[in-house]
């Protein structure tokens, strides 16, 4: 898009300060610039992502190794389970960078493609997590309400959450507008853009959409589960019975209702993660951004980006603890317990042996 076929008023503005003002000739553009409100603290938000990547990539990677090697992919709780997993390293490998890049760097540099390319890869793992938590619950709601039907086929529920979930973020790009900078004020710009949304089209009916599915896509996942309401115990109960005398596939209740609450947490930490992000967003439309408020609304957007790029720490480390032994529970958290109680268990077992070597000497006098 060039100059001339731009007619927003603000964009004009801009680019009649760039080509009239002479302080910007010494400026090279095509270098990056760090935001003026993240001048001082962008080393801080640069550990902070890297850290929350690190932990995702390797949290989600072992996720995976540990469901191949145990083959617990045969289950389709498992099976979509793994799709979470590859989503959530899709955002830790590709979009946390570029998004980071995109938030800490004031002009754009990443050309006309990634324009209209980078709303749409950081939105689509993002749908595609929230609808394979949709995928599972009603997967379970099934194989609790209705036992002897047969269970959803994993291999095309993850199929469709990926092509849903790209045909969410499709019309992305009719909001998005680019101008070539290089083609209209010279070789100075060359390399360097302007990349906007033209909110004129009311992209705001759009967003609120997507808020709304968003929402009401974890709020489904969580009534749909099938032990969330009350009198679900009595179900699981006849059919086990049920079970016990047609099927040898018995349902196992402490293990229903522990993989129950570990899914329930699991969707209520990606809610939280990323509904911040998602009520800025509906609110950047009605309080705009102005001298005044713009440092301000830049550190809390990436506080934000970064707080939702958390869910993709919180799935690996909530399944570690789901499939993590009872025994190994119990060691970790004896490291963790404070001096005294782990004092006064010591003091226990010496208690304990304290008898043990009491008993063994009498014994053996009255042998002799």
């Amino acid at each position: 898009m060039s100059l001339a076929e731009s007619k927003d008023t603000y964009i004009v503005m801009i680019l009649n300060w760039l080509l009239n003002n002479n302080s910007t000739n010494g400026v090279d553009f095509t270098q990056p610039y760090v935001r003026r409100s993240l001048r001082y603290v962008y080393p801080l938000f640069m550990f902070l992502h890297a850290v929350v990547g690190i932990v995702g990539i390797v949290g989600n990677l072992g996720m995976l190794v540990v469901i191949v090697k145990r083959r617990l992919y045969h289950d389709q709780t498992y099976f979509l389970m793994t799709n979470m997993a590859l989503s959530d390293l899709i955002k830790c490998i590709f979009v946390l960078p570029i998004t980071l890049a995109n938030l800490l760097i004031q002009n754009w540099l990443f050309g006309s493609f990634m324009c209209f390319f980078l709303p749409m890869i950081q939105c689509f793992p993002v749908h595609a997590s929230m609808l394979t938590f949709v995928m599972i619950a009603i997967d379970r709601y099934r194989l609790i309400v209705h036992p002897f039907k047969s269970r959803l086929p994993a291999g095309l529920c993850v199929i469709g959450v990926w092509v849903a979930a790209v045909c969410v973020v499709l019309p992305y790009a009719v909001y998005i507008k680019y101008i070539d900078l290089g083609a209209s004020l010279g070789k100075q710009f060359d390399g360097v853009g302007i990349c906007y949304v033209n909110v004129e089209k009311r992209i705001e009916e759009y967003i609120r959409a997507i808020f709304v599915t968003f929402n009401n896509g974890a709020t489904t996942t969580t009534r749909l589960d099938p032990d969330a309401g009350a009198g679900e115990p009595s179900r699981l109960k006849s059919y086990n019975e049920a079970a016990t005398q047609d099927s040898d596939d018995d349902l196992d209740l402490v293990k229903e209702k522990r993989t129950q609450n570990y899914l329930i947490a699991m969707t209520t930490l990606f809610a939280m993660c990323w509904c911040p992000l998602q009520i800025l967003i509906l609110v950047h439309y009605f309080v705009h951004e102005n001298d005044d408020n713009m440092d301000h609304y830049d550190i809390t957007y990436i506080t934000f980006t970064w707080f939702g790029f958390l869910s993709t720490c919180t799935n690996s480390i909530l399944f570690v603890s789901w499939r993590m032994s009872s025994a190994t529970k119990d060691r970790l958290r004896g490291y963790f317990r404070f001096s005294n109680r782990r004092s006064r268990s010591q003091l226990v077992i010496l208690c304990r042996l304290a008898k043990i070597v009491q008993v063994k000497p009498t014994s053996t006098n009255m042998m002799l």
